[in-house]
């Protein structure tokens, strides 16, 4: 209490207090940003320009290679982590490969867009990028639900990720709709499907090729070729003697095989054979020199496959060493 004296009288009231001060204070403020809005706006508008101006001229640095050994590139990612620099954070990560670490970021920024910008970017190379964003979409918290079917669409073209890794996934979270996970398993299926088709022709005309190889190896150790050529394959000319026969069919003047190396080979057939042998030579070399495998193996979609397809031919040999 106070009092308050006028005209010689003494009487009290009751203090307004400091709440009553602040709100004058806002209604001051607030009728100064009212007038004064033309102002205030530009000053703002300028200091955002600023602000842009800087980022850009960061961003050209970092991109100036003639600065990329002047700086520590994980100094510099902490830093645009502390202040939540976004264009800085997402070059530093990217030249130096931690595509997982950005996810992350953008996973703890709820940015949608950007979760599948990076899994498209780099999700073909780093599979594992689909599987954090598959688990971050299906979870109810998220709220992201809506997103979980263009999240599969792109999945679906990688094939080193397994259906049933994801099945395991979706299973977790018993809330996911049918409907958004429907599709995907029902082009899986489908895609499963032709290729086991596919595969088990391949499986039948190898066995066939390999049953008629067999078959005539038998038949070649067992019984008499019969040679019924009466015309050299080469000049047409009626054979005469001395005259030399091939396996292949073809029937030859042995003065028509002239060959450097001393030994007599059917020169219809010589170019196609030596092609076969230059191309096994090749890939057994290719398999010996691991740099080149390795190149080999990492340019290859199917890396099971070119591995299986390689011992099928007998190009690699396990030494017991």
């Amino acid at each position: 209490f106070f009092f308050q004296a006028e005209d010689g009288i003494r009487d009290f009231c009751l203090s307004r207090g400091l709440g009553d001060v602040y709100k004058r204070q806002l209604q001051d403020y607030k009728a100064y940003a009212i007038a004064n809005k033309d102002k205030i706006l530009q000053v703002i508008g300028q200091e955002e320009f600023e602000l842009e101006k800087k980022s850009a001229r960061i961003i050209k640095i970092l991109e100036d290679r003639k600065y990329s050994n002047r700086y520590d590139k994980n100094h510099v990612h902490a830093l645009f982590k502390t202040y939540k620099f976004v264009p800085g954070i997402t070059l530093v990560c990217e030249k130096l490969g931690l595509f997982e670490e950005l996810l992350n970021f953008y996973i703890e920024m709820q940015d949608h867009d950007k979760i599948i910008e990076v899994c498209t970017k780099y999700g073909e190379d780093e599979p594992n990028l689909w599987i954090t964003s598959l688990k971050y979409f299906i979870k109810p918290e998220n709220k992201a639900l809506e997103r979980l079917e263009e999240v599969l669409e792109h999945m679906e073209k990688i094939e080193a990720l397994s259906p049933l890794l994801v099945l395991t996934i979706i299973s977790k979270n018993k809330n996911v709709p049918l409907k958004y996970v429907r599709q995907f398993f029902l082009k899986k299926l489908k895609e499963d499907r032709q290729s086991y088709t596919k595969d088990k022709q391949l499986v039948e005309s190898h066995m066939e090729q390999a049953k008629k190889g067999r078959d005539e190896y038998k038949k070649l150790r067992t019984q008499a070729f019969v040679f019924s050529s009466t015309k050299c394959t080469n000049c047409d000319n009626p054979l005469t003697m001395p005259s030399v026969h091939f396996l292949c069919g073809h029937s030859f003047i042995d003065t028509c095989l002239l060959s450097d190396k001393g030994e007599k080979e059917c020169i219809r057939c010589l170019f196609e054979n030596q092609r076969i042998i230059d191309t096994y030579e090749q890939l057994k070399r290719s398999c010996e020199n691991a740099k080149v495998f390795q190149e080999n193996l990492n340019q290859s979609k199917d890396k099971f496959d070119t591995i299986t397809d390689l011992l099928g031919k007998g190009l690699i040999n396990f030494s017991k060493d």
